[in-house]
């Protein structure tokens, strides 16, 4: 009782002082159940994919190849799974966990909607420009290095059914085509004036 009333008294001097309290961090977010991945896929029917991969890796061509096929669509970029903020920071927050799993919410039947709504939420985004276009399956193509393995459990996480394509390039073309691309982003780094040629 006196640690409780310690750290009641710390926070309510932040306030009083005008600092916000810190916002504390939940902890592991459940991967979605088979149940709700077939319920999710009542409201949200087309078939995922993700392309992940080193940047300058060939995402970018595969994910061009890929637009080609009238019922395939794959945009550019959303970074659900790869680079921060990451999908999951939806529900990170201590708060929204706790309320997304309140025992005496009706609406989660006992458990914890977080899965459902990061799902929700991407399914969305993913679905409402390939419905426009007339697709019937849909992909991401989000290249990046930066979380190593850990995309791909985040994705597992919450796409289970999707498929994958991790594309995996020679490091020796990848780190030359890095080069050549800052010569193309940065024309100052040529020797020869641009536009003599």
């Amino acid at each position: 009782m006196p640690n409780s009333f310690i750290t009641r008294a710390k926070l309510a001097a932040r306030v009083l002082l005008g600092k916000n309290p810190p916002q504390p961090r939940r902890g592991e977010i459940p991967s979605i159940s088979p149940e709700e991945v077939a319920e999710a896929k009542t409201f949200f029917p087309l078939d995922k994919f993700f392309i992940f991969g080193h940047a300058r890796s060939g995402t970018t061509l595969l994910t061009r190849l890929i637009r080609l096929h009238p019922e395939v669509h794959c945009n550019y970029q959303a970074h659900f799974f790869t680079r921060a903020p990451l999908l999951q920071s939806l529900v990170s927050d201590e708060e929204v966990g706790a309320w997304l799993a309140r025992r005496s919410n009706r609406w989660n039947r006992g458990g914890d909607l977080s899965p459902i709504v990061l799902r929700a939420a991407a399914d969305y985004i993913l679905e409402r420009e390939a419905r426009r276009e007339g697709a019937r399956i849909v992909g991401d193509k989000s290249p990046n290095s930066l979380l190593d393995g850990e995309a791909v459990r985040l994705m597992h996480q919450v796409y289970p059914d999707a498929r994958l394509i991790y594309i995996v390039r020679d490091g020796r073309d990848a780190a030359i085509s890095h080069r050549f691309q800052a010569f193309i982003d940065k024309t100052e780094h040529l020797s020869i004036p641009v536009g003599v040629l």
